[in-house]
């Protein structure tokens, strides 16, 4: 299928520890970015549950029948609309562990995917499991490849997203909080983003938490690593049109990456 142009709604939202506070805000925002013609909608990390260590202490006060039907209903008020969502959640995966999830809703209310990030955090090892599998979701004739903040620091979760042949990666994340390192990460981490799009020839769609004290806002970067459009808080619109449009140049260098890639040994 040819990829047709993407409408995407970025949700920059702040979320608490109240489940139902944090759906009826995401529910909003899914209805109004239906009303500007949007056919995919984004939202931070741990945009449902509140991320442990900010919005809330822990995961274990969370009530998981709670969170999963909360996440039924977003998934139908998504499909009701025609829009596909990623959604920021948790899961409750054995006893006393969790995962750090982006659950992906398709727009006709028959399936939800999880991807559970890979690359953790010191703070997240307190509160999480780290998932094991890259995960591609095909909508629309793109292919996303999805990922989860931190991510974005470990080359390899971006490669194994390209050779499950992604065309355009996703990141959502809760980058915000005290910022303990001399003033770096405001600095630095946009950077990995520009490094990850232009090594790869492959643009990124990055939704970050409206959170005061966050460390850079959401918005993407194109197939070369430029940044582009980017907002601080609630919802923004960005295009894409049908396709990256790749030179030749562009198109060599991400099939050169490719088969290093593959070349390497385990």
């Amino acid at each position: 299928m040819k990829p047709q142009p993407l409408r995407i709604g970025i949700w920059a939202g702040v979320a608490t520890d109240n489940l139902e506070d944090n759906a009826a805000r995401i529910e909003a925002a899914i209805t109004a970015a239906s009303q500007q013609s949007a056919n995919l909608v984004l939202t931070p990390e741990c945009a449902l549950s509140g991320y442990p260590g900010a919005a809330r202490e822990s995961c274990h006060d969370i009530d998981c029948r709670a969170l999963a039907q909360l996440e039924a209903r977003l998934h139908q008020h998504a499909a009701s609309h025609h829009v596909g969502l990623l959604l920021g959640s948790v899961d409750n995966i054995a006893d006393t562990q969790w995962s750090n999830d982006v659950v992906w809703c398709d727009p006709q209310g028959l399936q939800r995917t999880r991807y559970r990030k890979r690359c953790l955090t010191p703070m997240d090892r307190q509160h999480f499991v780290p998932g094991t599998q890259a995960v591609c979701i095909d909508y629309l004739g793109w292919r996303l490849g999805l990922t989860i903040c931190f991510d974005v620091r470990f080359p390899h979760i971006w490669a194994d997203c390209v050779m499950a042949d992604c065309n355009l990666f996703i990141n959502v994340a809760h980058m915000a909080g005290s910022n303990d390192d001399h003033g770096a990460k405001p600095i630095v981490i946009p950077s990995f983003y520009s490094v990850r799009a232009a090594e790869w020839a492959t643009p990124i769609m990055f939704c970050n938490t409206g959170a005061a004290d966050r460390w850079l806002d959401s918005g993407y970067w194109d197939h070369r690593g430029m940044p582009q459009e980017h907002h601080g808080q609630d919802l923004a619109i960005y295009t894409l049109p049908d396709h990256p449009s790749r030179q030749d140049w562009h198109r060599d260098l991400r099939q050169q990456q490719l088969q290093r890639w593959q070349q390497r040994g385990p």
